[in-house]
């Protein structure tokens, strides 16, 4: 069996490399290699590059951070949509306790996201907090966190029913006797 030489003939190695330069030469330069800059605007390059990546870099942190707070805000008012689906439900399916802790949801998610609304949703809830057991608790839950239409059409329903729960004027005595509804017969 005959064995390659460990180093080939330095005159084959110089032979092959003239003929792979001798190829590149006659092969088409790419066009971004025919664009070399000039000395002066090669010693500007390096400084403009680091400026162009910071400006990126800043841009994209911009929107991140917009990103970030229409997150944040949309989480909000879906917690508040939610608080409101509990409370326009129909008087026989309200849950106290389900409104409640959709209540103690927005809070959270207004302390998460730094919302300003918090210190009224606190408020709220400390003071609606005893009234879970009470029957008028979806009316004033509806007038403190419902939108402007819930509420302005809450109170013509609300003096509707008012107006229609009038106590009637007591039958003079007579009649109740005429009818046969006086307490002797």
């Amino acid at each position: 069996m005959s064995q390659a030489p460990a180093n080939p003939a330095p005159q084959a190695v110089q032979q092959l490399a003239a003929a792979q330069d001798g190829e590149a030469q006659n092969q088409p330069q790419p066009a971004a290699a025919a664009q070399v800059p000039a000395a002066d605007q090669a010693q500007d390059a390096p400084q403009q590059q680091p400026r162009a990546q910071a400006n990126e870099i800043q841009t994209l942190k911009a929107e991140v951070e917009a990103l970030k707070q229409s997150n944040a805000a949309q989480d909000v008012e879906t917690a508040l949509t939610l608080l409101r689906q509990q409370i326009t439900r129909p008087p026989a399916l309200f849950d106290s306790h389900a409104t409640m802790a959709a209540l103690e949801l927005l809070i959270d998610s207004c302390r998460a996201n730094g919302d300003q609304r918090l210190t009224r949703y606190n408020t709220i809830l400390k003071q609606i907090r005893s009234m879970v057991g009470h029957p008028s608790l979806q009316n004033v839950f509806l007038k403190l966190v419902g939108s402007k239409e819930e509420v302005e059409v809450s109170r013509e329903i609300q003096k509707a029913l008012k107006h229609s729960h009038q106590p009637q004027a007591p039958l003079p005595r007579d009649l109740y006797w005429q009818k046969g509804v006086g307490l002797h017969r």
